[in-house]
Parts: C-alpha cells; sequence; structure tokens
C-alpha cells in the first residue's frame, strides 16, 4: 500500500511541477508521458518512479498469489471437514 500511494504522489506531483520541454542544464532529459502531458524528468526522478511503480507492481503479484494459497488451503480444510468417513 505504501508503495502504491508512493506512486500515485510522485506520479501527480511530477505532472503538475515538473517541467514540460527538455532542460538538459538541470539534467531534466527524460521524457515521461502522464496522462496526456509529457513531462521531463532528471535521472533520479525517473529511478524514483519507475522504483515504485515496480515494487507496487510486485506487491500486488505477491498478494495474489497468497490469496490463492490461502483460498487452495481453505478448500482442502473443507474437504476434509464435509467429507464422509469411510
Amino acid at each position: 500500500m505504501l508503495a502504491m500511494t508512493t506512486y500515485t504522489y510522485l506520479w501527480y506531483d511530477y505532472q503538475q511541477n515538473k517541467p514540460r520541454s527538455a532542460q538538459p542544464s538541470t539534467g531534466s532529459i527524460y521524457p515521461q508521458y502522464m496522462r496526456g502531458v509529457t513531462v521531463y524528468l532528471t535521472r533520479g526522478e525517473k529511478s524514483r518512479l519507475d522504483f515504485s511503480s515496480n515494487v507496487g507492481f510486485g506487491c500486488v503479484v505477491g498478494l495474489f498469489i497468497v490469496f490463492g494459497v490461502m483460498q487452495r488451503q481453505q478448500q482442502r480444510v473443507d474437504e476434509q471437514r464435509y467429507s464422509r468417513p469411510t
């Protein structure tokens, strides 16, 4: 949740406050398309945005995996609980 919150904050902050044209003197040379607007970021800003995006995506995938394992385990418990002894 923290990674997604960080990504969202950075996204909107960069979209509102970063230059719309390349500025080599400040290092803002990396274009980033943000919902209809292209802004130019420094290497550090782009790395921060990419890192938070990747961590957030990894956490979402991890949650789906954990949920799937827990669901499967619950199905096994239910099968054992409600099966008739032979």
